[in-house]
């Protein structure tokens, strides 16, 4: 193993464990109910798929909430909206479509607006715990 040296000697570098990635991992997967969501896709049929309690599935529903009228980081920031946007189109297959807008004052540019375009449903799917084991 090899040896690590921090700048302070008062203070022993200590290598990142295996069981410290465990750990993490498990207090994961540990975190609150998993709901399931279901979204058209073309050719007209449907795909379901489940997400946690985490910013992305909360970042959906207020998609869903707002229809037309979009989401942006000027209603809520300091959330990363961009990613999770992302980790929707991406991962989930999900249309939604960026229209920047125009803002002013002491940063002025653009701003983008996320509006869900897929039809999503939340099923009535009885919320379990995230698996505890991979």
């Amino acid at each position: 193993m090899q040896n690590l040296q921090h700048p302070n000697p008062d203070i022993q570098a200590q290598p990142a464990t295996p069981d410290l990635f465990t750990r993490t991992a498990a207090r994961k997967r540990k975190r609150g109910p998993i709901e399931r969501f279901r979204h058209q896709v073309e050719g007209g049929s449907h795909r379901e798929f489940d997400l946690g309690d985490n910013r992305t599935r909360w970042t959906l529903k207020e998609l869903m909430k707002s229809r037309a009228r979009g989401i942006s980081t000027v209603e809520y920031p300091g959330v990363r909206l961009s990613e999770y946007v992302r980790q929707l189109r991406h991962d989930y297959g999900l249309v939604i479509e960026t229209v920047d807008v125009p803002h002013e004052g002491q940063f002025p540019g653009l701003h983008g607006i996320y509006i869900l375009k897929s039809h999503v449903e939340l099923l009535d799917f009885a919320p379990t715990k995230a698996k505890e084991a991979a």
